[in-house]
């Protein structure tokens, strides 16, 4: 399954106000299309999230309904992760300032910040789970349960305040063929995916995530998250992915 995530240098992240699991098939968001477009000149890619410990911005980003949202009235809190980069929060993402939000996320993937690998292996764990049942049984059904299992094993840990936090959160449909591989995990910062995650494997998977912290700039050596469940990385093209997966750097 590794090499097939879709190229992206980037993952933007519109916060909703209900699980992905409530969403329908086909979500129809004005402000996600139109960031979307942006997207395309930075190959980003954009999709909602749910976390119910993360406060949400009040205002219209319930995705349940079938039809399409007032051009007015849309409007989100935003995380953009990219490597190299530490999270960019964005506030208030709506139509009316699109265009001035495109050009902060712009500018923040173009400047050279420099992360060291001291705040990569602090830098809080970001985990998102694909939910998204209406567009996907697979990810409905094994999705949820992925999700409990993460944070129940997060619970008995009580990680320590000298240990990185993880957060646990759910996405709508993984772009890609991610949700052919249901259960499947994005890991940030370090951009990996991961596929065919059980219940079970909660523990292990933690474990392999902390003990590798993030290193920033090493996308084509740091080697795959949890070996033959990984699907592949972002900032990596499918062909890098296919070669990392099998010749790992040392």
């Amino acid at each position: 399954i590794a090499g097939t995530v879709a190229t992206h240098r980037a993952y933007i992240l519109l916060h909703t106000s209900h699980p992905p699991r409530t969403f329908p098939s086909r979500v129809l968001s004005p402000v996600q299309l139109a960031l979307r477009r942006h997207a395309l000149k930075w190959n980003a890619l954009v999709n909602f999230s749910w976390n119910p410990l993360v406060p949400v911005l009040q205002g219209r980003n319930d995705l349940r309904a079938e039809d399409n949202f007032e051009a007015d009235s849309e409007v989100y809190d935003a995380t953009v992760f990219a490597d190299g980069h530490l999270p960019l929060h964005l506030a208030s993402v709506s139509l009316h300032n699109i265009d001035s939000i495109a050009n902060v996320i712009e500018d923040h993937l173009k400047s050279p910040e420099a992360v060291s690998e001291q705040q990569g292996a602090a830098a809080d764990v970001h985990l998102f789970v694909c939910t998204h049942a209406a567009r996907d049984c697979r990810c409905g059904e094994r999705g949820p349960i992925l999700v409990d299992a993460l944070n129940e094993e997060i619970r008995r840990r009580k990680t320590s305040a000298t240990t990185p936090s993880v957060i646990v959160g759910e996405v709508g449909r993984a772009d890609g063929r991610a949700c052919e591989y249901a259960a499947n995990l994005l890991v940030f910062p370090h951009g990996d995916w991961l596929g065919h995650i059980q219940p079970e494997d909660a523990p292990h998977v933690l474990d392999a995530i902390l003990d590798a912290p993030y290193i920033p700039h090493d996308n084509v050596r740091r080697p795959p998250l949890y070996g033959s469940h990984w699907i592949g990385r972002m900032g990596l093209s499918k062909e890098q992915q296919v070669q990392l997966f099998h010749h790992p750097a040392l």
